[in-house]
């Protein structure tokens, strides 16, 4: 295979894949990417069998041949760092006969002694009279599902999603993700792309959920019409329901894909594959498949959507500013302090207040309220790690006038942080609260 292309676009298709080779594998190849020349196009394909991503980059005038070549990734990144962006590079893949010593350990390893001669793989970069060679492997040594084109999946159905809607969604729903891998159902997040009925007609909805089992996020909008678009709505394709647990990797790496797609205001195609054993995404000039953990997600939906007493309507910057405030002292001080809400019977006063290493109570006035208030004494006590990344998940969602709402059924219960405000379909947070004389 050659490849004529711009150093500065391989450069940034190879930092795109994420190759993060697995430390204690030891297979070679899951450190290897595949280089395809075909359609006038240089395609990358990388899998670690979790995560498989294929992204290209378009070839300019000089050599080309189809044809494939697999090498390390990370060694082509290296090398790549000696050309300037904008130079014109070649990329060659070939193959050579190596002579061999009769009684050498690699003519026994090859059981070539009469030729005399091994074929090796190489990749060779070059400019000009600069030329970098780099070992590879026999090409067909990729993985099957690394050489597969993926983009055919989303030939016919595929659900259509604004990338700038689909980060937001990650990113006020997946901080509470488990990293343990013992508990699989919990490491990663659980993606819902369906189709729901309304007075109007079909609609396609979108639910990202996660949690770690002290905390959990679930958020959930609306995206537009199934098939044909309504008025005032986007036209969302059509395709089967996904209901898949994407894992804790696909997730981080597609928030970062959807940061830089958001920019450009793209838009991504989504399909499930193999009766929901893996989830691919078509961003661009990258695509991605992701698998899908075989297991059931917990059912978070029905926490949220009880409407419970006490609740308390707090506007959401005040609340922010009195505990991100307190927090700091206490940061300061070395404390993983608590935050108390507390409210006496028959005032009308609501207080944060949390506790450093030295027993020092500090208070905050959180009454600015605009919701309903509890008819008797209320008493939370949260993990103040928590409440913060409740609040920022929640933050710059709303106007000055709208309210978070936080609802348990006694101070022992998990509390419900809910969004309502305008295009606020079901926005809610789960924080499970603390004891308080363990506080």
């Amino acid at each position: 295979m050659k490849a004529t292309v711009i150093a500065a676009e391989l450069r940034a298709a190879l930092h795109e894949l994420e190759i993060k080779a697995r430390k204690l594998s030891t297979l070679n190849v899951l450190s290897n990417v595949s280089l395809v020349v075909e359609d006038a196009r240089l395609k990358l394909y990388w899998t670690d069998y979790d995560l498989s991503i294929h992204t290209y980059v378009d070839l300019v005038l000089g050599d080309r041949a189809d044809g494939e070549a697999l090498t390390n990734a990370k060694k082509l990144r290296k090398t790549l760092d000696a050309f300037d962006g904008e130079d014109f590079i070649l990329v060659h893949g070939f193959t050579e006969e190596v002579p061999i010593n009769p009684g050498s350990k690699a003519a026994e390893k090859t059981g070539k002694k009469k030729s005399r001669v091994d074929v090796k793989h190489v990749v060779e970069v070059s400019r000009g009279s600069f030329k970098a060679r780099l070992p590879s492997e026999e090409p067909t040594m990729a993985p099957t599902v690394c050489r597969d084109d993926i983009r055919k999946f989303f030939a016919n159905k595929a659900w259509h999603v604004s990338a700038k809607t689909l980060y937001e969604v990650l990113w006020r729903s997946t901080y509470c993700m488990s990293q343990d891998e013992s508990r699989m159902n919990l490491c990663g997040a659980f993606v819902e792309l369906r189709r729901e009925g309304d007075d109007h007609g079909d609609i396609v909805t979108l639910r990202v959920s996660s949690t770690d089992g002290h905390r959990g996020a679930s958020v959930k909008r609306i995206l537009g019409g199934y098939g044909t678009a309504k008025a005032g709505g986007e036209n969302c394709g059509t395709a089967d329901d996904i209901t898949s647990i994407v894992i804790f990797e696909g997730v981080e790496l597609l928030k970062k894909l959807m940061k830089a797609a958001a920019k450009k205001d793209e838009s991504v195609r989504v399909a499930q594959l193999d009766g929901g054993q893996r989830v691919a995404f078509d961003i661009g000039e990258t695509a991605i498949v992701v698998r899908a953990v075989q297991d059931r997600f917990p059912e978070m939906h029905k926490l949220g959507m009880k409407r419970r007493d006490p609740a308390i309507g707090v506007n959401p910057q005040v609340l922010s500013k009195a505990v991100r405030s307190m927090a700091k002292v206490v940061y300061d001080k070395g404390s993983n302090g608590a935050v108390f809400f507390d409210r006496d019977e028959g005032q009308t006063t609501v207080r944060a207040m949390m506790k450093d290493t030295e027993g020092v109570v500090l208070t905050k006035d959180v009454s600015d309220l605009l919701g309903k208030l509890p008819p008797a004494k209320l008493a939370w006590t949260f993990n103040h790690v928590y409440v913060l990344q409740a609040i920022e998940a929640l933050d710059g969602l709303y106007d000055d006038n709208e309210i978070l709402i936080v609802s348990a059924t006694d101070e022992f219960s998990p509390s419900v942080w809910e969004a309502r405000g305008a295009g606020i379909v079901d926005d809610f947070h789960i924080v499970m609260p603390m004891r308080r004389d363990k506080a």
